[in-house]
């Protein structure tokens, strides 16, 4: 899906994790801006 839910987000953050090599796919704002709402998420 290219929608997810909060939960969903989250549930997939650790799948994130070992997508290293697909990271490098993605542009570094938006790395950063997903790293950032990580970041929020863990301190909520």
């Amino acid at each position: 899906r290219m929608v997810l839910s909060s939960d969903d987000w989250i549930g997939s953050w650790s799948l994130r994790l070992g997508w290293r090599h697909a990271e490098r796919l993605l542009s570094r704002h938006f790395l950063e801006m997903s790293q950032t709402i990580a970041l929020l998420c863990c301190d909520i």
